[in-house]
């Protein structure tokens, strides 16, 4: 079957009452609005049933280190102009670009086989990436266009810099925070699923899932910095394509 429901009852059950309250409780600490607790709600529950506990988890994860960052100098941020508005809260669109892609896998991993974990983790990896580049990579002052082949924040000419926050927008500091991010989300799910599906700890577990996240996240900048720019795509929908392209990157690996 290509759709199969992967845990038994008493863990769905446990799954659900794990996702309602922590719905709530992201909703009393202002990190998602009401419409975004729900379809958080739903989205987690997809991962949990139909992929695993430990997906659910790595989803979990992701939420806690993304809302870190993003409240992570938000009034320095608040004060340049560059942050999240809304205090940080997280909309239902911000759920939905960043979480279809790993709610699709985990609707479809019966039918995809044991490499649905490797394409779950490269997508959680993905946007971790993308967030961490975009909430960190603000705060610096030296931020060169992606698109500039003459592009180095170290040793660029000063006059090719631009604001923090222009969509397509680098810097060293965007730039290793982003790395960081995918290796930290790859390593997280190394750690925790295998145990749970038996997945085969294996090194191109860690290393593929962290390489193609942060190329996502460059994938994301080259897009923002043509697409979105230009009006074509939004930030969400250029979110969306960047984790549907590193996880299509990992297909033929699994």
């Amino acid at each position: 079957m290509l759709i199969e429901i992967a845990v038994s009852l008493k863990d769905g059950i446990a799954v659900l009452i794990c996702v309602v309250l922590l719905a709530l409780f992201a909703y009393r600490m202002h990190v998602l609005d009401v419409r975004g607790s729900i379809l958080a709600s739903v989205t987690g529950l997809i991962i949990g049933i139909f992929g695993s506990p430990s997906w659910f988890l790595l989803l979990l994860l992701f939420l806690i280190f993304s809302f870190i960052a993003t409240r992570f100098m938000y009034e320095f941020k608040q004060a340049t102009g560059t942050a999240e508005p809304n205090q940080g809260i997280r909309r239902s669109s911000n759920v939905f670009y960043n979480g279809i892609i790993p709610a699709v896998i985990a609707l479809f991993s019966a039918g995809i086989g044991e490499g649905a974990s490797w394409l779950f983790i490269t997508a959680i990896a993905a946007a971790a990436s993308d967030t961490f580049a975009s909430e960190v990579g603000v705060l610096s002052k030296k931020v060169y266009m992606i698109t500039n082949p003459a592009r180095n924040s170290i040793t660029s000419n000063p006059a090719m810099k631009i604001k923090p926050g222009v969509d397509g927008g680098v810097s060293l500091l965007g730039t290793t925070a982003a790395f960081f991010a995918a290796f930290t989300m790859s390593f997280a799910g190394w750690l925790i699923i295998p145990y749970d599906t038996g997945l085969p700890v294996t090194l191109p577990l860690l290393l593929l899932p962290a390489i193609l996240g942060f190329i996502g996240c460059n994938i994301d900048s080259v897009l923002g910095a043509t697409l979105e720019s230009r009006g074509i795509l939004n930030k969400g929908q250029v979110n969306l394509t960047e984790i549907t392209i590193a996880t299509l990157l990992m297909w033929p690996f699994i």
